[in-house]
């Protein structure tokens, strides 16, 4: 497991203003990205039920 690449996800709100802030702020380069993963809002969901993009990303 020594050649293993530690992996992080940020979970942001679903638009491109706050997915490039999100990338930016935590320097992540294009490169490190691994996948971006869009949530659709959920309809019957208590609390938090918008629309969501999950970044996975090389550390």
């Amino acid at each position: 497991m020594k050649n293993s690449q530690a992996l992080k996800e940020i979970i942001i709100k679903a638009d491109e203003a706050s997915l490039n802030n999100a990338i930016t702020e935590r320097n992540i380069v294009p490169e490190n990205i691994i996948s971006v993963i869009f949530q659709p809002a959920r309809e019957m969901a208590i609390g938090d039920y918008e629309a969501k993009y999950r970044v996975i990303y090389r550390v």
